[in-house]
């Protein structure tokens, strides 16, 4: 079951994976590369206009989202 989060507005929402937007179609995704994470997996996604984007998949509850990194734990630069 969906469970929304307080940061990310339902308009907002719908702007990223509405009727409306590149998202609109799964079933159009290529799902190229998967990254296995501790708590998830960051998969390689193709979209049907070409663009690529990172996925996240959490394990515990299997939601969705946008990957906020291409690797499972980054190191940040001093």
């Amino acid at each position: 079951m969906a469970s929304p989060c307080r940061q990310y507005p339902y308009a907002e929402f719908l702007k990223d994976w509405g009727p409306e937007s590149k998202y609109a179609d799964p079933a159009g995704l290529k799902l190229r590369k998967q990254r296995s994470c501790t708590a998830g997996i960051i998969t390689s996604a193709d979209l049907p206009n070409g663009e690529k984007t990172l996925l996240w998949v959490e394990r515990k509850d299997l939601a969705v989202g946008f990957s906020p990194w291409p690797v499972c734990n980054p190191k940040m630069a001093p």
